[in-house]
């Protein structure tokens, strides 16, 4: 599956420039490099876009209709009626593309009520019309029998076999894992240097309009994996396409920490009112050195099973491997790992967390007698 490996390459790729595109653009060039500089050292999405997923393909067409969104609807005054067109006919892509498209009207709803308040309501409106268009023309599908389709589609995600999670040393029904496993699985895969410059960004300073829409497009979606009863499973799988706007918040908070101050959006890197975070020299080399540490021992985790990387937080607890899923692709099941099992053997595998794995191994063919087994 070359091409299609190359395909979720070039999504990361496109995804990278148009993070840098914008955030140049509304906050500088430092901002702007140092957002794709974090984005590109967080392990879990260089490894995705080495596979044959849409995960890759996903997040490159969130952050495409997220864009519009950070540059016409964040200003005092509403978008005009082609900008609001334009903004949903890249919604009604992003739903073709994959169901987390349904994320972004809540989204959108919630920060342009909040930014304009009732004014948000006939650019809002346009942007659904627009949307839903671009969905119903660009799926053939859907014109068969829409209500009954369309139902069908969105429960589709819901209806299917269980799949079970490996978290905290404990198995779990999709439907019945913990709330904070999303959080918690952010937290641990993400490096510690984008963790730790995105929540100096949250504590210190009031929020532009742009990163509260980019703190809202974040909220939303893992308050809802979140919620009890809603299917997670796969790691960060599912959430991934928030990771762009992660890694702009966290350039911020990094060029507060560097700078002392904090440009707002539209202003030069030299303008922004000080910080009330006043570091001395010492302190902030200390940082930097951290920080720079941090990097050092996520490069190693940028290599073949980068999607199955921990961060250092993830890396010192106890027996990482019986904490966290050590892999949810079955990448490390790979011809090295083959080559070593004795002809004859019976391989155990555990935890089984879809029974479809165990049919999917039992295809592979080593010698007849070597069969896998729960």
């Amino acid at each position: 599956m070359p091409a299609a490996r190359l395909a979720s390459s070039a999504a990361m790729a496109l995804t990278t420039f148009l993070m840098v595109l914008v955030t140049g653009r509304v906050y500088g060039t430092s901002t702007a490099l140092a957002a794709g500089v974090l984005y590109l050292l967080m392990p879990r999405v260089i490894g995705h876009s080495r596979i044959a997923g849409l995960e890759t393909l996903t997040t490159l067409a969130w952050f495409a209709a997220l864009y519009p969104l950070m540059i016409w609807w964040t200003r005092e005054r509403p978008p005009t009626v082609l900008q609001a067109a334009i903004s949903g006919a890249l919604w009604g892509l992003l739903m073709l593309t994959k169901i987390q498209g349904v994320f972004l009207p809540p989204v959108i709803n919630v920060f342009a009520f909040w930014q304009l308040r009732m004014r948000a309501f006939v650019p809002l409106s346009i942007m659904a019309v627009s949307g839903m268009a671009v969905f119903f023309g660009g799926w053939p599908w859907l014109w068969l029998d829409p209500v009954n389709n369309l139902t069908s589609y969105l429960m589709s995600t819901t209806d299917r076999l269980v799949i079970n999670n490996w978290y905290l040393a404990e198995r779990y029904e999709d439907r019945n894992t913990p709330f904070h496993f999303p959080f918690v699985m952010m937290a641990v895969t993400v490096p510690l240097s984008t963790v730790c410059c995105l929540g100096l960004r949250l504590i210190r300073w009031r929020l532009d309009s742009i990163e509260r829409l980019l703190l809202v497009s974040v909220v939303i979606p893992m308050l809802v994996f979140a919620w009890p009863g809603t299917p997670v499973y796969d790691g960060t799988r599912l959430f991934l396409f928030v990771t762009p706007a992660l890694s702009i918040l966290s350039a911020r908070g990094l060029m507060l920490l560097l700078s002392g101050h904090l440009p707002a959006a539209g202003e030069s890197e030299s303008a922004g009112q000080a910080s009330s975070l006043r570091m001395t020299r010492p302190l902030v080399l200390i940082a930097g050195l951290l920080l720079l540490t941090d990097v050092v021992l996520t490069i190693p985790r940028l290599g073949p099973f980068a999607g199955d990387a921990y961060n250092v937080v993830g890396r010192l607890l106890p027996a990482e491997s019986e904490t966290f899923e050590v892999s949810y692709w079955e990448d490390a099941l790979n011809g090295d790992f083959w080559e070593q099992v004795p002809e004859g053997s019976t391989v155990a595998v555990a935890p089984v967390l879809h029974g479809v794995r165990l049919q999917d191994l039992s295809l592979i063919h080593i010698s007849e007698p070597t069969r896998p087994s729960p």
